[in-house]
């Protein structure tokens, strides 16, 4: 199997050899099911903090004009979503772009705390099931942005937790503090 041997990826990974073809198959598959919604309609939580980021962009005050029980990441993300391209389209390729993140981290949390069998297989469920319209895994709700920060920071924990690994606790500490 071929293996990750240089770049960004390698570096973190010092030492430890990594499936491409995991990491190729696991992305693959959660872009292939999660493209069909990019032009599917906003949703109320969506509308609700585009619009708060809209009013926060024209000059509301965040939390006291424009009021939102939601964290400041969170409308930020909006704020620069809206900011590139006012568009369904660009916050629905956000969320993709979570997805297919989130769906990578489990798949590197799995083979780092379990081996690689569980580590394909979390990356693959979550790819799959995470995107499921019953749950509204397609659209940029506060859980996936938030899931995604939290899944990075145990992924730095965890890979900090193997000595060859050149990550670890403080870069967790960051991520774990995005949400």
């Amino acid at each position: 199997s071929r293996t990750a041997s240089n770049g960004w990826l390698s570096r973190v990974l010092r030492g430890w050899r990594f499936p491409v073809g995991q990491l190729v198959l696991v992305c693959l598959v959660a872009v292939v099911v999660r493209v069909p919604f990019v032009s599917a309609g906003i949703g109320m939580d969506e509308g609700g903090y585009a619009y708060v980021a809209w009013r926060w962009m024209h000059g509301a005050r965040l939390y006291n004009d424009a009021w939102i029980d939601r964290p400041q990441a969170l409308i930020l993300l909006y704020r620069a979503i809206l900011t590139a391209s006012p568009s369904i389209e660009a916050i629905r390729i956000t969320a993709l772009a979570c997805g297919v993140a989130l769906s990578l981290l489990l798949l590197i949390l799995g083979r780092c705390l379990w081996g690689p069998t569980a580590g394909l297989t979390a990356g693959l469920l979550y790819a799959l099931i995470g995107v499921s319209p019953g749950i509204d895994g397609f659209t940029l709700n506060a859980e996936l942005p938030a899931a995604t920060a939290v899944s990075c920071a145990a992924v730095c924990v965890s890979l900090g937790m193997r000595r060859e690994a050149a990550i670890g606790g403080g870069e967790g500490g960051v991520f774990g503090g995005v949400p």
